[in-house]
């Protein structure tokens, strides 16, 4: 099935796409936020007045969820962290399990070494993940980006029919069966 979609909002930080699909409205934020969390509260702010119920966030967050998230000598922005997770719990939202790296972005500045984080992600609503029989997001490899893309998969499991019971008459011709009649 073909989803229809309509662009409902967007801003320098994210593109709001509501989809009709497997008779599911829902709509899908493509996300890549400002690197400080001052303008990142614009975008949390402009994607709670759309109050959507089927709500999928997926892309470049700029943020981490705390410390564990991330691998660098520098202080860790503890404000970000808590307004971040603050969304997140207001607007109802759980992260998708994602397979492959655990951190989604990385850059090597010589005076600081290796610096990485998780930034990529997807986030929805329950509702959303409670349509999809199955769902999961998996973090592809990096090509020509610091940052590695996100790839969603979502179904619906075709649900199992009972087929019918078919008999070929010719198998009663085989000689050497063993079946009654032979």
């Amino acid at each position: 099935m073909v989803a229809t979609t309509t662009v409902i909002g967007s801003s320098e930080q994210a593109i709001l796409v509501r989809a009709r699909h497997d008779l599911l409205d829902c709509t899908f934020g493509f996300i890549h936020t400002a690197s400080d969390h001052i303008h990142r509260r614009e975008l949390w702010s402009f994607i709670s007045d759309f109050h959507c119920s089927h709500l999928c966030l997926l892309g470049d967050f700029n943020v981490v969820l705390g410390a564990h998230e991330r691998i660098s000598s520098r202080a860790l922005n503890s404000t970000s962290c808590v307004e971040f997770k603050g969304f997140i719990e207001q607007e109802e939202l759980f992260e998708v399990e994602a397979a492959g790296a655990n951190f989604t972005w990385a850059s090597r500045i010589s005076s600081q070494g290796l610096i990485a984080s998780k930034l990529d992600r997807v986030l929805a609503h329950d509702s959303f993940i409670g349509h999809w029989d199955l769902i999961s997001a998996t973090i592809l490899v990096r090509a020509g980006s610091d940052h590695h893309p996100l790839l969603l998969h979502y179904s619906k499991v075709s649900q199992f029919q009972p087929r019918p019971f078919k008999f070929q008459a010719a198998w009663m011709l085989d000689a050497g069966s063993d079946y009654p009649g032979h």
